[in-house]
């Protein structure tokens, strides 16, 4: 496989031009691993022709209170996952299910469905001729199929550790765990239409970044 960008299985992309042509509105993924820049790629990649789905932010609205999501988490993993506020804490609810893969499983068996619904609502409505899907758990949730084009974005885990490390406070073991709940990242590339890597400096990513979108955005904008 071609590591340069754009860059993934060729077929796929021999395909990509066919397989947009003449569509209204073309969907396209941004995924990769727990860290590795995939919102930094989303915001080289908007314009004002691109509607922008974030699947975790949407995952962070079925929490809320009042919410069919917020009271089967709480019936299955109790008060210790609440906030003073009555809200889940995310970080105690990671906590817990980052350090049971039993737990985890339970926590997206809950989730997973209702965030695909609304995804797939937020879809269906956006009028832009581009809609960009941030997706952590595109592979995961089964989601990569009906997208019309998958970017992976890659990084090594010694920079994700340096990242998160700095930007979230997490400890190395923490990170590891995340890593380790989630598809290996070489099985991600091997089913991505392009791949970016976000090892070096954001000119470089930058840089691939844009050589998608001319690839991409010509037939839309």
């Amino acid at each position: 496989m071609n590591k340069h960008v754009p860059c993934s299985r060729g077929s796929r992309v021999s395909r990509l031009p066919g397989r947009l042509a003449g569509k209204k509105k073309a969907v396209v993924a941004v995924t990769g691993s727990f860290g590795s820049g995939k919102s930094t790629v989303v915001r080289m990649l908007r314009s004002s022709g691109t509607k922008v789905i974030d699947a975790d932010r949407l995952a962070r609205r079925i929490l809320l209170p009042g919410n069919a999501a917020f009271r089967r988490v709480v019936r299955v993993f109790g008060s210790r996952v609440l906030a003073p506020s009555g809200r889940i804490d995310r970080r105690k609810l990671a906590a817990v299910v980052f350090a049971d893969l039993k737990a985890l499983k339970r926590l997206n068996a809950i989730t997973h469905p209702e965030i695909l619904r609304v995804i797939r609502e937020e879809i269906k409505k956006a009028s832009r001729k581009i809609v960009l899907l941030e997706a952590p758990l595109l592979f995961e949730a089964g989601l990569a199929r009906e997208m019309d084009a998958v970017i992976v974005v890659k990084a090594s885990r010694s920079a994700i550790i340096r990242r998160l490390t700095r930007q979230r406070s997490l400890k190395p073991a923490q990170i590891y765990r995340r890593l380790a709940a989630q598809l290996p990242l070489s099985y991600k590339v091997r089913r991505a239409d392009f791949v970016i890597d976000n090892n070096g400096q954001a000119g470089k990513t930058y840089r691939q970044v844009q050589r998608i979108r001319r690839l991409l955005w010509k037939n839309w904008i």
